[in-house]
């Protein structure tokens, strides 16, 4: 849909590609990095995104969403 273009800075491609998602028991998922790095800007970029949302009236506010073909709730 092209609402969202990413800069092409390695950092914020390293940070996106090292995050880990974990589906845990009790239904919710957890976001980790590995040791020694950190996430501040992926947690940017979902803040700026979530804000443009929520400005635009985009945001459904469901709690679901898919991420790489799997649903979550």
């Amino acid at each position: 849909q092209d609402k969202i273009r990413l800069p092409y800075d390695e950092g914020l491609i390293g940070e996106l590609e090292s995050m880990n998602f974990v589906l845990k028991e009790n239904g919710k998922l957890k976001i980790e990095t590995p040791d020694g790095m950190t996430d501040d800007r992926v947690m940017s970029l979902a803040l700026a995104v979530w804000n443009c949302g929520e400005r635009l009236g985009t945001l459904e506010g469901s709690g679901e969403f898919n991420l790489y073909g799997t649903n979550y709730a």
